[in-house]
């Protein structure tokens, strides 16, 4: 009996790395370009790498009702068996927008792990003048983001900083959708 169940936890787990190893990542990049097309946002790039473990894409533009909104110079996405990263490196924003948000954002990662916490999305990232992290709380259906920022950031920006709320050492802000 115990035998039986070994061998059928083996062959889950087998069944779970090839279907991670063979996954369609460029499939399911076209179905995420179509979803993002009905929104008016289209994605720009022409240098795209499937790995096994991985699915980059390097120089992105991203167009938002056809004006040029985003450069992105990284998007890395990494998937394992229960934990997948999203991985946005210097992404730049155009200058209409630079009141409302940090023009130059160093790092963006986006961590879901189905073991620790399934119903939760961690998102954290560095800017030149603070870092941000926060989480998304797909049960209560919740958006929580803290900063921790320097003075002149609050200066800089307090169209965006208005918005949050000081607790203790950070500013947070919370959205429900």
């Amino acid at each position: 009996m115990k035998n039986v169940i070994l061998r059928y936890v083996f062959y889950v787990m087998i069944f779970l790395i090839f279907m991670i190893l063979f996954l369609p990542k460029m499939n399911l990049y076209y179905l995420g370009l179509d979803k993002l097309k009905t929104n008016k946002i289209i994605l720009v790039s022409h240098d795209i790498e499937d790995k096994l473990l991985s699915f980059n894409m390097n120089n992105v533009m991203v167009n938002y009702e056809n004006k040029n909104t985003v450069k992105l110079n990284r998007i890395s996405l990494c998937t394992y068996i229960y934990i997948s990263k999203l991985e946005i490196t210097d992404i730049t924003f155009n200058d209409r927008i630079k009141d409302y948000i940090p023009k130059n954002i160093k790092k963006l990662i986006i961590t879901y792990n189905l073991m620790t916490n399934p119903l939760k999305i961690d998102i954290e990232s560095t800017f030149t003048k603070g870092k941000f992290f926060g989480h998304v709380d797909l049960l209560e259906r919740k958006v929580v983001i803290n900063l921790d920022v320097s003075h002149s950031f609050i200066k800089d920006y307090k169209d965006l900083t208005k918005k949050f709320t000081k607790k203790g050492e950070y500013y947070s802000y919370e959205y429900k959708y």
